[in-house]
């Protein structure tokens, strides 16, 4: 417990109790002197803790991707890098550089670049991180936590090889609609998003919503929220 922490209602879980700010995203993504500008949302000590490891996770693998060329990426990787060498970080880091191998680096058109390190992700990992932010982003921006029985769903775009067409083709429709619009952005590119309510019919609550957020300039996340109908609606 901190002097911060404040009676209030945690928006991941729902529970009356002790809450602290989390931040959004989170702070580790962010060399110091870090922007003034996170969003914080009100996060019980449980929800808040037990993230850290998958939030340690996401901010390792996202920042030394050779794709994510700016020098903020690059202070956050040897950070992250640094980190790896502490006592309690033994397991972590055993079970990330097994899976982790040189490989060609090649264009989009297969023109081969230069050898560079590999290393396996788990995308169900980071996709959870990426609900996460949004389920706080979605409180920040419209008021109201969701929902335990809403559906709140996040696919890198490293994973959507294997989705049909047409899904891919909604997916694209969505983003196109969203970069209408200019992104929020936190960090200076270390992390931009969109977001809009979509207009389903029976969404009476609006629960139903679309992001984008893209970390790094590097590495884009599609996600949604869904509501049940309001006939199905729990009281």
């Amino acid at each position: 417990m901190t002097s911060r922490q404040t009676q209030g209602i945690c928006i991941y879980c729902g529970r009356a109790t002790l809450v602290t700010d989390d931040h959004l995203p989170p702070a580790s993504l962010f060399p110091k002197l870090r922007p003034n500008n996170l969003v914080t949302v009100p996060s019980c000590f449980e929800c808040n803790n037990g993230a850290s490891m998958d939030d340690e996770y996401f901010r390792l693998t996202l920042s030394i991707r050779h794709s994510a060329k700016r020098p903020i990426a690059k202070k956050v990787a040897d950070t992250a890098l640094r980190g790896l060498a502490r006592d309690q970080h033994t397991r972590f880091r055993r079970n990330f550089f097994q899976g982790v191998r040189e490989v060609d680096i090649k264009t989009s058109d297969g023109k081969h670049i230069e050898r560079g390190g590999a290393y396996n992700v788990d995308l169900i990992r980071l996709g959870k991180v990426a609900t996460r932010i949004m389920k706080g982003l979605y409180f920040h921006h419209y008021g109201k936590p969701l929902p335990a029985w809403c559906e709140v769903d996040a696919w890198c775009e490293d994973g959507l090889s294997d989705v049909d067409t047409n899904s891919i083709q909604v997916i694209q429709s969505y983003v196109a609609h969203l970069q209408q619009n200019s992104p929020i952005d936190i960090g200076g590119g270390v992390f931009k998003y969109w977001h809009s309510l979509a207009n389903n019919e029976g969404d009476n609550d609006g629960y139903n919503s679309v992001w984008l957020l893209v970390f790094y300039e590097s590495t884009a996340f599609f996600g949604v929220t869904t509501g049940r109908p309001a006939s199905n609606t729990p009281s």
